[in-house]
């Protein structure tokens, strides 16, 4: 951890033989919750320096993408057990069943501050659209609609985590655009060109 402006030295909070994925904080500071490419499963991830990583229960070997809910009771996250990619909710730190949110595949789950909506990106094997899903939190969780908002096939899309963000009013969106193709420029009768731009500058 360090300071955004970069100022002072960064801090390390967690350290083990393991290759994690950025994850997610929960809403109070106290951790970190996380994915990994070695262990199956999401983990919570303690960022005091003094306590170790422990799997979340129930959690599946085929799960990624964690994103807690901004009142810490929910967690998003995307399972591949389907045979495809999808986004999931349940609760996060009690018992209880899981909702699936998407429908025709979905990655990178990132909730919106009021908590009402939570976005992820559509169809994976095209790269798809940002797909708002209109959510509701209390006293259960449930979706109540699906619209696709816009196309993100110029948006590069990550593993194990999002690779975009909501901006706290819910208004925008900062996202990772894909570099463009360089063009192909044919030229024609290159050495005429080259005679003649070697004229002009030796005039």
């Amino acid at each position: 951890m360090r300071e955004a402006d970069g100022s002072g030295a960064a801090d390390s909070l967690f350290r083990d033989g393991n290759d994690r994925s950025s994850g997610t904080w929960l809403p109070d500071g106290s951790a970190i919750v996380s994915s990994t490419l070695s262990l199956a499963g999401l983990w919570l991830i303690p960022v005091d320096g003094r306590g170790r990583a422990e799997p979340i229960p129930t959690s599946r070997p085929v799960e990624a993408f964690p994103a807690v809910s901004p009142d810490g009771r929910w967690l998003a996250y995307v399972s591949d057990e389907s045979g495809r990619r999808e986004v999931y909710v349940r609760p996060l730190g009690r018992s209880g069943g899981r909702r699936q949110v998407s429908i025709d595949g979905g990655i990178e789950p990132v909730w919106a501050r009021s908590g009402r909506e939570l976005f992820y990106r559509g169809d994976v094997a095209t790269t798809g659209r940002l797909i708002a899903a209109a959510v509701r939190t209390s006293p259960d969780f449930d979706v109540i609609s699906r619209s696709p908002l816009f196309d993100l096939s110029d948006y590069g899309p990550a593993e194990d985590h999002a690779n975009f963000d909501v901006h706290p009013d819910g208004t925008r969106f900062v996202l990772v655009r894909n570099p463009r193709s360089a063009r192909i420029h044919l030229i024609l009768n290159w050495p005429a060109q080259l005679r003649d731009g070697g004229a002009a500058r030796s005039n």
